[in-house]
């Protein structure tokens, strides 16, 4: 392995067009205008992965759309754009698909079973001929690269306890022998590719996803205390931490130990925590309902299907409460669910199933985050215009009806991440993180913002407890 740098990337790119398709775009490395290589109306995204040691193909897998998406592996031609399908897949996806040095093989990895994070790493002929295991392990094993010479792969693999780079000799596309370590304890890495004299070059991740308490003078609106990071486990990971309704537990996701995703739950006053298998992947946002039954999860089903899912924390089971849906918030009687689809809010009345659509993009902007007001009269809506450098705009819809009211430009606070607004508990403010990570609360009734004097980098999600002085502070990746 060698050291962690950057090196220019092949140019084929996702592009995200006006008509909400993704396309597959060339561009020289010198620039100029890209040219649409690839697009389909019936797919939902397309991810390039490698080229052809000849610069004739692209390797891609592409999620096809349906009541069953499906992934396809698949080969474009760099010339015309003719898509050659190599092999088709369920809800899956690899993380990686690289070449062979001869461009007769692709490897590629995927989850060993349909619920399973552990991956395994296959060869796939690029005549569509063979498709057979390269490694099949317990422990998770995720495809790094192909060596230049042809005859080992690179993987990382866990069976060691920590991440470890490993190589396995291959000839003809088939594996020979076991395993052999290279360099242990390599961390969090994403596999970028080997230079043709053998330098391999990757990505790691080092930050460690952590949540911080602090407590604020509602009063003031000044810091009183902290932030101080909360400690469960010893060297556990947590992001998107929310307060319970009668504030006595706080959930959080553990990403470390997404089984495909990882709810976990503590009691503060005894520190216990119970920990809840979710079969939800890309597990995001999570809402707790007001009972402190059940909480919703923002994610994909086992099927790929993207929505929010209710999760029983008596059996912890889950079922799905709508598709194509996202950010949930939910009104404080429980009775009705606010959700992101599309450029649009929508509310729902839990028990009936009927929909309204209660703010609707009408100038280009797209919901990026929202949250309730404890009283339940506003729905506070985060929007940005996708164009560059385009405005933040903090929109009140009324959830009674109305025109939404423009509440602030973000541009002067450089609030952009997606999950950084709560509400004070007497409805009056509302809290956003800015330009350095420095918390503000913006009057809703009018007047400039100003900052409370807590200081956090990275974060991505924040809860107010419902005492109005406490919040929890998700942060880091």
């Amino acid at each position: 392995m060698g050291r962690a740098r950057w090196r220019v990337l092949p140019s084929g790119i996702v592009w995200y067009n006006e008509a909400g398709l993704y396309e597959l775009r060339l561009v020289g490395r010198e620039g100029g205008q890209p040219r649409v290589l690839y697009r389909d109306k019936d797919v939902r995204y397309v991810q390039p992965f490698d080229w052809s040691p000849d610069g004739k193909q692209i390797a891609v897998s592409l999620l096809r759309r349906g009541s069953q998406p499906t992934h396809q592996l698949a080969l474009v031609s760099a010339a015309d754009g003719s898509l050659r399908v190599l092999k088709v897949l369920d809800w899956r996806s690899p993380t990686k698909m690289t070449f062979s040095p001869d461009g007769r093989f692709v490897a590629y990895d995927l989850p060993s079973a349909g619920n399973a994070p552990e991956r395994d790493v296959f060869v796939l002929a690029t005549d569509g001929s063979r498709d057979a295991p390269l490694v099949q392990h317990p422990a998770n094993d995720f495809l790094l690269g192909w060596f230049p010479e042809g005859n080992r792969v690179l993987i990382g693999s866990d069976r060691s306890g920590t991440n470890d780079a490993w190589a396995i000799r291959v000839v003809d596309g088939r594996p020979q022998g076991e395993a052999e370590l290279l360099k242990p304890d390599i961390g969090r890495v994403t596999g970028i590719g080997f230079a043709k004299d053998g330098e391999y070059f990757f990505g790691q991740g080092t930050g460690m996803p952590e949540v911080y308490t602090a407590t604020m003078d509602p009063a003031t609106g000044k810091v009183a205390d902290g932030p101080m990071k909360v400690r469960v486990r010893y060297g556990e990971q947590k992001t998107m931490a929310v307060w319970s309704a009668d504030g006595e537990h706080l959930v959080y996701l553990a990403p470390a130990r997404m089984t495909p995703g990882t709810m976990s739950i503590l009691t503060i006053k005894t520190g216990q925590v119970r920990d809840f298998p979710l079969k939800v992947s890309s597990a995001q946002r999570l809402t707790w309902m007001p009972d402190g039954r059940s909480v919703i999860v923002g994610g994909s089903d086992l099927e790929g299907r993207k929505g929010l899912f209710r999760v029983d924390l008596a059996t912890g089971g889950s079922e799905p409460i709508v598709y194509d849906a996202k950010m949930a918030t939910v009104s404080p009687d429980g009775g009705t669910l606010f959700y992101v689809k599309g450029a649009g809010v929508v509310m729902r009345d839990l028990g009936s199933g009927q929909e309204k659509v209660i703010y609707q993009s009408k100038e280009g902007f797209f919901p990026q985050n929202t949250a309730l007001s404890p009283d339940g009269h506003s729905l506070a809506v985060k929007t940005r215009n996708p164009v560059p450098k385009g405005p933040s705009v903090l929109l009140l819809v009324p959830t009674s009806g109305g025109e939404p009211r423009l509440l602030w430009e973000l541009d002067s606070l450089e609030a952009d991440w997606h999950f950084r607004i709560a509400w004070s508990i007497d409805s009056r403010y509302l809290l956003s993180f800015g330009a350095g990570g420095e918390l503000w609360r913006i009057p809703v009734g009018g007047g400039a913002p100003s900052r409370v004097g807590i200081a956090v980098a990275e974060v991505s999600h924040l809860s107010m407890h419902p005492d109005g002085r406490r919040m929890a502070i998700s942060a880091g990746f």
